[in-house]
């Protein structure tokens, strides 16, 4: 009996350091878990901008003759304006690190455009801010997300530059929905 309860002892001992072996919650020696999102590509990058820009400058074509509020065609005035601007710079950039600008706008975008020349006055005015908030907020995460990955200095450079006008669309879309909301 005395055997088997230095016996039962031992193995009780055995036992609990394993468990306390176990437990033992370093995390010094684990690696932290990897990125699996691949990084975006400067060609990437020039495909979906380019179709921000013409989702942009069409729309805003449109405001002259659908919409109703003077400050949704000022908008859509400067928003020809900037991403006039901003595609002539796109395709210099595409030109010079031979990558290929689209010729045409994606189906989603065409849809969009095809939805609001379906409608006038203040219809149209309320679903071109909506469209304004929703393609803005895109257009800032997509260049903000090219700044940080695209290993391509005249493209960061181009980002940089563009991201507060963007910021500042944006934050005239979110004005203008609540204008026309209203």
């Amino acid at each position: 009996m005395k055997h088997l309860s230095k016996f039962s002892f031992f193995l009780l001992s055995i036992l609990s350091m394993t468990v306390f072996v176990s437990c033992d919650d370093d995390d010094d020696t684990t690696t932290p878990p990897v990125n699996t999102t691949p990084k975006m590509t400067a060609q990437e990058f020039v495909t979906q901008a380019a179709a921000s820009d013409t989702l942009e400058i069409l729309s805003g074509m449109m405001t002259d003759t659908l919409a109703m509020h003077a400050q949704v065609k000022s908008f859509g005035d400067m928003l020809v304006i900037d991403h006039t601007k901003s595609s002539m710079q796109l395709k210099n950039i595409a030109l010079a690190k031979k990558l290929t600008k689209p010729k045409t706008i994606p189906a989603e975008k065409q849809a969009i455009i095809t939805r609001l020349a379906s409608k006038r006055q203040h219809p149209f005015d309320v679903d071109f801010a909506q469209v304004q908030v929703e393609a803005h907020t895109q257009a800032v995460a997509l260049f903000e997300r090219a700044n940080n990955e695209v290993q391509d200095d005249s493209i960061k450079a181009f980002t940089t530059r563009m991201l507060p006008v963007l910021r500042m669309h944006l934050q005239h879309a979110q004005t203008l929905k609540t204008t026309v909301g209203q």
